[in-house]
């Protein structure tokens, strides 16, 4: 298995959380093309998305069969080491099957194919459009029909990315989007009925974890269902309505990855006003004022290699060891002065405390 995306700053390919960022990076250009030609990266975000569709393709190594681990992941805590560093945790990939399946798995991986089957299919590459559709339409009969949670079958990821709210909201996420790519009125019909079954009442915001209010949104915006509209737009502003913020007007949903949630929050305000645009101004100064921070409007910027005072220690193991032949350790793990010596353009580091004190 080569290619995909280490997990923050480790060296662990966790493939249910790439799976869901390969997501939302489809829908997100599929949401603002515009923007991305406008910024003239467009054809590199493709690239990107590409990058991890094919690791998912890749991953995906039968019909009723899926990689979900590379690495171990309790071991690569107890080291900081350069990802080639002959030094690092080997060990074989984990993987579910249908005797040992994992339902979240393979749905999110379906979704994230189904997505990038509408982005490349509109970029006019329809055979690379085609491969990902059998993919998702293969990997979401596996999900459907052999059913598990994930972290059972593959137990080295319990402590860190369990799946808290079961499997239903990756299948009727994986559904609407398969949907949007086929118009199957099946997989409409049992999204809905996911939804309405697990969904409904639930008030949570949207992660990776939990696909809820993005399977609200995407069913509102692909069925026109009035009822839905107004739910996805209750929702979303309630969650900015009741949530703590910091004093200088972060979000503050929880303390790990506080700007994931912040942009995650932006994201569905900026989609939900698409639903009534005359009526969104609210939504629109959210999404905004989130954004912004990010970028550096209260005095330093969280994004490394942009703006105004970015961070230079990012936690993150391959732009904090030196060249080589030096040797990379806890010595340089813990070194709390020194930047770090390779700038990791474009990250996004966790963020600051709930007084937007230094953290990240």
């Amino acid at each position: 298995m080569t290619g995909g995306w280490y997990d923050g700053g480790d060296n662990v390919v966790f493939v249910f959380p790439l799976a869901h960022a390969t997501a939302m990076l489809g829908w997100s250009i599929i949401e603002f093309k515009e923007a991305y030609e406008s910024s003239q990266e467009y054809r590199k975000f493709l690239a990107e998305l590409k990058w991890g569709t094919d690791f998912l393709i890749r991953a995906h190594t039968a019909k009723y069969e899926m990689v979900g681990l590379i690495g171990d992941p309790h071991a690569d805590h107890e080291n900081w080491l350069r990802p080639e560093d002959p030094a690092s945790p080997r060990t074989p990939s984990k993987i579910i099957t249908a005797k040992n399946p994992g339902t979240e798995l393979a749905a999110e991986a379906s979704a994230a194919l189904a997505a990038a089957y509408l982005v490349f299919t509109w970029a006019n590459e329809t055979d690379y459009a085609s491969l990902c559709l059998k993919h998702a339409m293969e990997l979401y009969e596996f999900a459907d029909k052999y059913r598990g949670v994930y972290h059972d079958a593959i137990p080295d990821v319990y402590d860190f990315y369990r799946s808290w709210e079961g499997y239903e909201d990756e299948l009727a996420w994986a559904a609407i989007w398969l949907y949007g790519a086929t118009q199957e009125e099946t997989l409409l019909n049992a999204a809905k009925a996911f939804y309405k079954r697990s969904g409904q009442t639930n008030r949570k915001p949207f992660d990776w974890d939990n696909k809820w209010p993005g399977v609200r949104m995407l069913i509102a915006r692909l069925s026109s269902d009035e009822t839905m509209i107004t739910e996805t737009q209750s929702q979303i502003r309630n969650i900015i309505q009741i949530s703590k913020y910091t004093p200088k007007g972060l979000i503050y949903i929880d303390e790990w990855g506080v700007l994931r949630h912040a942009c995650n929050q932006a994201f569905l305000a900026l989609v939900t006003a698409k639903l009534d645009p005359e009526n969104s101004d609210d939504l629109l100064e959210f999404a905004k004022t989130q954004l912004f921070y990010i970028y550096g409007d209260t005095g330093r910027s969280f994004i490394i290699g942009f703006g105004e005072g970015y961070p230079t220690r990012p936690h993150h193991r391959s732009s904090s060891c030196p060249v080589p032949p030096r040797t990379c350790g806890w010595d340089v793990a813990d070194d709390k002065v020194s930047p770090n010596p390779w700038i990791l353009y474009g990250g996004l580091v966790g963020g600051p405390d709930r007084f937007d004190r230094r953290r990240f």
